[in-house]
């Protein structure tokens, strides 16, 4: 007789059935503005997943302005659930971004709220409270905020059933990130017998860059926490000295680091379609 630790071993959960909603100029330009880094949607979806069942993402926004036009081509990447709020003014037109957005929602609710669980709003606008509250409390749903932080409404953080805030550590940590890795790349392909050893690198890395030395320590203190970079003790000349050495295939496997020469790449061609149905072989539907 099979055990009833075996039978819940093998059961398998269920994720809660989820659509998402995307305020994209929010979450683009408070990113870009406030932390000067740019949406990792991948990461995104993939952080859902690990909890949700996702049938569907929708990205709203005036892809007119600024870089945003650039953007389009990475979402459809993972979809083509993409609405243009662009008015054909001048003005700023924000309030109607949220107005589509908002009107989505409640239509999704309508059409197909008996086969959702989850509502994902990706905003930080207070003018999402009342929808929030109306799926929480009328319809019964669970609703998750995901927004920057810095620019999220006090009220609709109270509101949602649960948040999460952008960027985290690791997002936020990024640019450091690809500071550091440039610099120990150089030093192990020099043709000098040169060693990196923590402190060096973290002046080397600020000075060079002309970043603050604090958040260099940081993002090299975590890269080595997390396993990507890790310490040697080594003999030179009569001395014990401490250095620090790269893994190469983590860091590249999980997107830690991109060479130079890939994002030169990535700038002149154009990238490869790929199905949202694809991110990390996670089969995410979509209900159009």
């Amino acid at each position: 007789m099979k055990s009833i630790f075996n039978f819940l071993k093998n059961k398998t959960i269920k994720k809660p059935r989820t659509v998402a909603f995307v305020d994209y100029e929010h979450w683009y330009i408070s990113l870009e503005n406030m932390y000067h880094i740019k949406p990792d949607i991948k990461g995104w979806i993939n952080e859902m997943s690990e909890t949700m069942d996702v049938k569907g993402i929708w990205f709203f926004g005036d892809f007119s302005k600024g870089e945003l036009p650039a953007e389009i081509q990475k979402i459809r990447a993972f979809t083509n659930n993409i609405i243009d709020t662009k008015t054909g003014t001048t003005r700023v037109q924000k309030d109607f971004t949220d107005f589509i957005m908002l009107d989505n929602i409640y239509q999704k609710v309508w059409e197909n709220g008996d086969n959702i669980d989850n509502f994902v709003i990706f905003t930080g606008d207070g003018h999402f409270y009342s929808v929030v509250s109306f799926l929480k409390n009328v319809c019964k749903k669970e609703v998750v905020i995901y927004a920057v932080k810095g620019a999220f409404s006090n009220q609709l953080k109270a509101t949602a059933s649960r948040w999460i805030e952008y960027p985290n550590d690791k997002e936020r940590m990024k640019p450091y990130f690809q500071m550091i890795l440039n610099s120990m790349y150089h030093v192990e392909k020099s043709s000098k017998p040169m060693k990196a050893t923590f402190i060096k690198t973290v002046e080397q890395v600020s000075a060079y860059n002309n970043t603050p030395i604090d958040e260099v320590r940081g993002a090299l203190q975590w890269l080595v926490d997390n396993g990507y970079i890790t310490r040697q003790t080594e003999q030179s000349f009569g001395k014990v000295i401490s250095t620090i050495s790269v893994e190469w295939h983590n860091v590249l496997a999980d997107g830690i680091w991109i060479p130079e020469k890939q994002k030169e790449m990535s700038k002149t061609q154009p990238s490869k379609k790929k199905s949202l149905y694809t991110v990390k072989k996670r089969h995410i539907k979509e209900h159009k």
